[in-house]
């Protein structure tokens, strides 16, 4: 008889709305923590198992830069829109994607404050690593998610191989939270415009000397977008807005803005191969003998 093994079942029958359920319910009840309180000169101290949450509001969420106005992690959440609605109702996927992302950060909060809640007398136990954290880092890559750090924040985006290399030889952090954002965030053609206007100034979407011929191929496609439709130069409206345009649809718009962009991270990525070239003439000068 040909049968699943349990190991598969297990991971089919994943459910994204149980585990976000789960892991919230381990972070507002599950006592990972130990709080050891000294009373006397013999080092004798009680004990008190305490939450992630504890943990957070009574130590590092108040000086947390990244709060903005908000005063406790119920807060915190709410307005994130990261809470999960009441059992009654199923988590749509940004509700889950923002769930992962607020958690990720106060993970990230607490790991970078360890030493100080050690000196407080503070220590977790083992399943905090072992238990909970996978547990949030396997709901990411369900989501189909991969995460950065920018402005000392976690963000999360979706999984995008050639972003991905991109945001590796990217330096500038307003740069690369900008094609983060264009590939995370559902934008309209206003702020897509704006949005690739901005990449196109920042890498320099034009034609250089130094490109080779393929590049300059998906440069001159870039090119045309940028210069015509209303992106690079949108000041040609009204009475002035070329005839095509007229006749273009909101939908193909939007379908030319995302070509556009996956064109400037393809011209990135060809220019930086620009670095290998003498490696692979000298590689290539060995095969002749030379």
């Amino acid at each position: 008889m040909i049968r699943k093994s349990i190991f598969q079942r297990i991971a089919e029958n994943y459910n994204i709305d149980d585990e976000v359920r789960k892991i919230n319910r381990l972070f507002e009840e599950q006592e990972y923590f130990l709080k050891k309180t000294f009373y006397d000169y013999d080092y004798e101290f009680s004990k008190e198992d305490v939450t992630f949450v504890d943990i957070l509001e009574n130590y590092l969420f108040d000086p947390w830069k990244h709060r903005g106005t908000c005063v406790d992690i119920k807060e915190f959440f709410k307005r994130a829109n990261a809470e999960p609605p009441h059992p009654s109702y199923e988590i749509d996927e940004e509700t889950a994607i923002n769930f992962v992302e607020a958690m990720l950060n106060l993970i990230k909060l607490y790991r970078d404050n360890i030493t100080f809640l050690e000196s407080e007398n503070i220590d977790n136990y083992s399943d905090f690593d072992d238990v909970f954290c996978p547990l949030v880092e396997t709901l990411k890559k369900r989501l189909g998610l991969t995460e950065r750090i920018i402005d000392d924040a976690v963000i999360v985006y979706p999984e995008n191989a050639p972003l991905e290399q991109v945001l590796n030889v990217t330096t500038d952090e307003d740069a690369q939270w900008g094609l983060i954002r264009y590939c995370r965030e559902n934008m309209d053609l206003a702020e897509k415009r704006k949005s690739l206007a901005y990449f196109a100034t920042a890498f320099y979407i034009e034609e250089d000397k130094n490109d080779d011929q393929a590049t300059k191929l998906v440069v001159n496609k870039a090119t045309n977008i940028l210069n015509n439709l209303h992106i690079r130069h949108n000041n040609q409206t009204g009475k002035y807005e070329k005839e095509y345009l007229k006749d273009l649809s909101e939908e193909e718009a939007l379908s030319l803005c995302d070509l556009l962009y996956n064109q400037i991270l393809t011209i990135i990525l060809l220019r930086e191969q620009r670095k290998y070239d003498g490696v692979y003439k000298t590689f290539k000068d060995k095969q002749k003998g030379v």
